[in-house]
């Protein structure tokens, strides 16, 4: 592969997937607004799922809205690494789902931060495994100015 074909890891990714490669495994991470959401995209996105929680408004920021479901198919090589070589070239700021979660925010016009990994998905195990080892990730999204923000939570 040359190095123009090469782009963001959810692109490379996507182009995996289409190419028919293996199935890794598969992740789910939790997405954050400050926007009520009411629809999903569970079809038509490649290798990528997003999945409405039905987060019930007001949404303070501190639930998840969506969650971002990813079939990984990277062939990802961890000894291929040079480490005397800094490449930024296909950087952005984040990981997969960061790189994801960037590009909704983008279209919809929402503001939208990922957490951490909260399900793994083996090949030998279709309901997945929830696991919490990221849970420190998961940000607050405080709301804007403009907003006007209840003093009493929904009981």
């Amino acid at each position: 592969m040359t190095k123009n074909n090469i782009g963001p890891q959810c692109y490379e990714n996507w182009r995996l997937y289409s190419a028919n490669c293996a199935l890794r495994n598969s992740f789910e991470y939790p997405i954050f607004s400050d926007t009520h959401i009411t629809g999903e995209i569970t079809e038509g996105l490649g290798p990528y799922k997003i999945i409405n929680t039905i987060a019930i408004p007001p949404n303070y920021g501190d639930v998840p809205s969506l969650v971002i479901r990813i079939d990984d198919y990277s062939n990802y090589d961890i000894n291929s690494i040079k480490i005397n070589e800094t490449d930024m070239s296909r950087y952005h700021g984040g990981n997969l789902v960061d790189e994801i979660a960037a590009l909704i925010s983008l279209c919809f016009g929402l503001r939208l931060m990922a957490g951490g990994i909260n399900r793994r998905f083996d090949n030998d195990d279709p309901k997945g495994r929830p696991i919490s080892y990221e849970g420190s990730k998961n940000p607050y999204i405080f709301k804007r100015k403009d907003q006007k923000i209840s003093n009493k939570r929904r009981n």
